[in-house]
């Protein structure tokens, strides 16, 4: 209707003859206005008659106010615009986009209350069907920011760690981040019954049957069960060799043949594992019991999504939830069996995937993580931002290893400083925050050579010192863990 009218005014404006020297655009109209200011003027030129204008703005107003009474709005749930979502007394209306409403703005594309105060009973809008639509944000939008909450259970953003939102990403847009200090979080039976309760706005919440836990963390936790030690990779920055560390590992701590190991790579988007190990194009085998990983050595066990790909070069171009998806089936379903130690290698930096795994073994006894970086400055910086992720999941930090740290000679066997440590490098950053450093591995061409035959580097050169290096590193992470 209001286009029709808009239509109806420009149709008028050409017809429209001004008088030549007119300095007003309503020329002798008898409802000019003092100072040549016309309310029907238009983009510089009268929209037609005043008088026929107003007539057809509230024919307008009256057609959307129809359409409003036959909307259904979700129980209990109050209009943004007093009563009508295309209200536009004042200017008021947290939807308006251009002087117009929300709904016929191209399905509220780039309006500005999209996120967090959108006009959510609009049938033409993206929010209409929103499940966060009454808790504070629209979580069905994609570009929402609570669109990959890892905490997001029945519409709502469930605590993550220990605390209400303490590790949740759109805390600043959910409305249990104002929970009071001491909270005993919505998964403690004594939710809202608690002294801190007292007073909080997100009691009445709390106290009803609303909360959801996942039925899968039952099941995680049982199959973790039959593994004693679980460790996770972690490097602020790609390219530092978190790959190489972690098959290293794998294969040196590996040499016992006593100790059973599984290596399971979470890094979606990028999985190295396959080549690294050895085992591109393997098989997986999928029984009633669930899938078998694949075994590299007797005591090796390897889980990757390389294994699922149908080509090694196909991309996977994955949102949040289904990667999430795809962690909680590696942890679910794969017959991980009786392990001593799985090691998790993750991508780098602090998203879905490390929220994904904190998340999915709540409860299972992470052992910690080992962290790694190059000596620069630059990759230091990303390693402290690992630092505090891990100190707001309450994940312990065995130790941090310092990689490519100087360079070794195949030939002369001598060492050169390829990235200097400006601030002292990693054995600094683990004295200023009382974490173990447990080791700098050189730079050797051959650590290439091996990961791309899929060869153990221990095993091929035991005379370098990166090889070194490596057992001693596995040698201190056996004694943390009591695995001698």
């Amino acid at each position: 209707m209001m286009a029709a009218a808009a239509a109806s005014d420009s149709a008028e404006n050409q017809s429209e003859v001004k008088p030549e020297g007119q300095s007003s655009p309503c020329g002798g109209c008898p409802r000019k206005q003092s100072g040549g200011s016309c309310p029907g003027k238009q983009g510089g030129g009268c929209g037609g008659c005043c008088k026929r204008r107003a007539a057809m703005m509230a024919a307008a107003a009256a057609s959307d106010n129809a359409e409003n009474q036959s909307e259904v709005k979700p129980e209990g749930q109050s209009s943004p615009c007093g009563g009508c979502p295309r209200k536009q007394s004042g200017g008021g209306c947290p939807g308006r986009q251009g002087g117009g409403c929300c709904k016929k703005q191209g399905g509220c594309s780039g309006c500005p209350g999209k996120q967090g105060g959108c006009c959510r009973n609009q049938g033409g809008s993206p929010c209409a069907n929103c499940p966060g639509k009454q808790g504070g944000c629209c979580r069905n939008q994609g570009g929402s920011p609570c669109a990959n909450c890892p905490g997001k259970q029945g519409g709502c953003c469930r605590s993550q760690g220990g605390s209400p939102c303490a590790n949740c990403p759109n805390r600043n847009f959910c409305p249990s981040a104002s929970a009071n200090a001491g909270c005993p979080g919505i998964d403690s039976e004594n939710r809202g019954m608690a002294s801190a309760c007292e007073g909080c706005p997100n009691r009445a919440f709390c106290m009803s049957n609303k909360i959801v836990v996942d039925p899968d963390l039952d099941i995680i936790k049982k199959k973790m069960e039959t593994i004693k030690h679980k460790v996770l990779i972690l490097s602020g920055k790609g390219g530092v060799g978190k790959s190489t560390l972690s098959s290293q590992l794998a294969y040196t701590i590996g040499r016992d043949e006593d100790i059973q190991i599984g290596l399971c790579d979470v890094d979606i988007t990028g999985p190295s594992q396959p080549i690294i190990m050895g085992a591109e194009n393997e098989p997986v085998h999928q029984s009633n019991t669930g899938i078998t990983p694949v075994y590299v050595q007797d005591n090796l066990a390897v889980m990757s999504i390389g294994f699922l790909l149908e080509k090694q070069d196909e991309s996977v171009i994955w949102r949040g939830p289904k990667k999430n998806g795809l962690i909680k089936h590696f942890l679910k379903d794969v017959e991980w069996g009786d392990l001593d130690l799985l090691l998790f290698d993750t991508p780098p930096g602090t998203s879905d995937e490390h929220l994904s795994i904190v998340q999915y073994l709540k409860g299972c006894d992470i052992d910690g993580a080992i962290l790694i970086s190059t000596p620069q400055e630059i990759s230091i910086q990303d390693v402290r931002k690992e630092i505090n992720f891990c100190k707001k999941v309450n994940m312990p930090i065995l130790g941090i290893v310092e990689n490519m740290s100087g360079f070794v000679c195949p030939s002369c066997k001598g060492e050169s400083i390829i990235f200097p440590a400006t601030n002292g490098g990693v054995k600094a950053l683990c004295e200023e925050i009382n974490v173990p450093f447990l080791g700098a591995i050189p730079l050797d061409p051959r650590i290439v050579n091996s990961c791309d035959v899929g060869e153990p580097f221990v095993d091929s050169y035991p005379e370098s010192p990166a090889s070194k290096r490596y057992i001693e590193i596995s040698k201190k992470i056996k004694e943390m863990l009591n695995l001698n």
